[in-house]
This record gives structure tokens, C-alpha cells and sequence, in this order.
């Protein structure tokens, strides 16, 4: 009978490792990479290998949600190189492992930011810091690639002024050209 139960108990052992779906990445180098999946089975250990070096990616922070299963990751911008490859590793309280997906590091899109919606805000001089302060508007962290040239949109703007001001000159004369003829009358 002992062997019995014994048999039991393996027949019911998880074998299998976790499938993870879904898999993405985002962000960019500067504020660092969020690789977010859907797992079918909770996670007892999680790693990431960077398949340049070898060697594992040190994580800032992981949050699950077991409702839905999503894990991501978060993991500091400058701790790997745009276009480094990265298995996930994740194993199971039985210690299945699931090596089999793989993120790449995105390029950096519009001057650092790798977000696919990103809207980039330039300080502009003068304007202040944001915290009440004054100043040129920057915080000493940027470099030059983040300031970008704004798009030439004032083009119409001032051609209709400029018609605005030949209209006003010509009513002034005409009207300058009246009273002298009424006055010399």
C-alpha cells in the first residue's frame, strides 16, 4: 500500500514548465525597460540572461498580477544595449524551467525615448524649472541629442501679416490722398 501512495503522489508532480505569452518590451535607455508577459502559472524564480555576455541583467523590480497572470519586469536603461537580446528564464515551485522566450532591446525613438507615444518636452529658456525657481528651464541632465528643432509652422502666420500690413499702408495712403485733395479744393 505504501507503494501505492507513493506512485500517486508522482503521477500528480508538475512536469510541466511555465508558458509565458504575450511577451513585449518598452522604454528606452534613458528612464530604463519594462518586458511585461502573461504567465499560466505563477513564477517561483525569475532571471534574465543577456545573450551578448552571458550574464544575467540585475532587475529592479517585478510586479505580478494574479488575476490576470502579467508579470513585468523593470530593468535599469543602462544595464544592457540597444539590440541585446534576453532570455527569460522562469521557473516553477517544481523547478521546471521555460528558456524559451526571448526579448530585443528597442532602439531609442525621438532623441532618447524609446515609448512608442512619447511626446518630448524641451525647456524652454527662461520659462523657469517647473519648482518655482528661475532659470534657462533645464535640470543639467540633458544632452544636446534630446533638444530638438521645433517644425516650421509660422509660415502662414506671418504671410498673412505681412498682407495685413501692405492693407493697412495702402488704406493709410488712400486716406492721406483723400484729405489733401479735399483740402486743396
Amino acid at each position: 500500500s505504501d507503494s501505492d501512495s507513493d506512485s500517486d503522489s508522482d503521477a500528480d508532480s508538475d512536469t510541466d514548465a511555465p508558458n509565458l505569452s504575450d511577451v513585449s518590451i518598452s522604454g528606452n535607455s534613458t528612464d530604463g525597460y519594462e518586458i511585461s508577459f502573461i504567465s499560466n502559472e505563477e513564477i517561483a524564480e525569475l532571471n534574465l540572461i543577456n545573450n551578448r555576455t552571458g550574464e544575467p541583467v540585475d532587475i529592479q523590480d517585478i510586479s505580478y498580477n494574479p488575476a490576470t497572470g502579467e508579470y513585468v519586469i523593470s530593468i535599469a536603461g543602462n544595464a544592457v544595449e540597444i539590440g541585446d537580446v534576453l532570455t527569460i528564464e522562469a521557473a516553477d515551485e517544481a523547478g521546471n524551467v521555460n528558456d524559451e522566450n526571448e526579448v530585443t532591446i528597442p532602439e531609442d525613438l525621438k532623441g532618447g525615448k524609446g515609448e512608442k507615444e512619447d511626446i518630448d518636452i524641451t525647456p524652454v529658456p527662461g520659462k523657469g524649472t517647473g519648482s518655482g525657481g528661475s532659470g534657462t528651464g533645464t535640470t543639467g541632465t540633458e544632452s544636446s541629442q534630446d533638444k530638438q528643432k521645433l517644425p516650421d509652422t509660422a509660415t502662414s502666420a506671418w504671410t498673412i501679416g505681412l498682407v495685413g500690413l501692405a492693407t493697412l499702408a495702402v488704406g493709410a495712403g488712400v486716406t492721406l490722398f483723400s484729405r489733401r485733395k479735399k483740402a486743396g479744393q
